[in-house]
């Protein structure tokens, strides 16, 4: 029977709540284990327009500035705790870039918030989160928060 280990853990973020507590918690599991997090930000392509005054490279270039800096907050205040954290900013689906990340980077544990979307809207949209369940091949705990 393997063990869950918890030294390398991914953590997605969208900067929501409920992601933040889940940040809190992979923290807390990666400092039991003497571990570490990579925080993953993934942002969706820039909207292709004719009419579109931006570029797509200056859309990812001004969404990498701002995530950067507010990553760049997090992940201080993180280390001053005693976990080595760091970030990866992504472009695509969320999912598959968070599936994708978690292989390349050989994690452990992805930890993650559901938001608790549902009818319709879960219909569309699905889950990132059912998702990731889904299709990753390491473990994910999914922590949901009722505000």
């Amino acid at each position: 029977m393997n063990t869950l280990s918890a030294k390398h853990v991914l953590a997605p973020l969208d900067f929501s709540d409920p992601s933040m507590r889940s940040l809190d918690a992979a923290i807390e599991l990666a400092k039991t284990y003497g571990g570490k997090v990579l925080i993953a930000y993934v942002a969706e392509p820039a909207p292709y327009s004719p009419d579109l005054v931006t570029p797509p490279d200056g859309y990812e270039k001004k969404v990498t500035e701002r995530t950067t800096e507010r990553l760049d907050e997090i992940c201080n205040s993180h280390i001053k705790n005693g976990v080595p954290t760091s970030y990866k900013i992504c472009f695509g689906q969320a999912y598959s870039e968070i599936t994708e990340l978690a292989e390349a980077e050989n994690v452990d544990l992805i930890v993650m918030s559901t938001h608790g979307h549902s009818g319709l809207r879960h219909m569309l949209l699905g889950s990132t989160t059912e998702k990731v369940v889904r299709t990753a091949k390491c473990p994910v705990l999914t922590m949901k928060y009722n505000d």
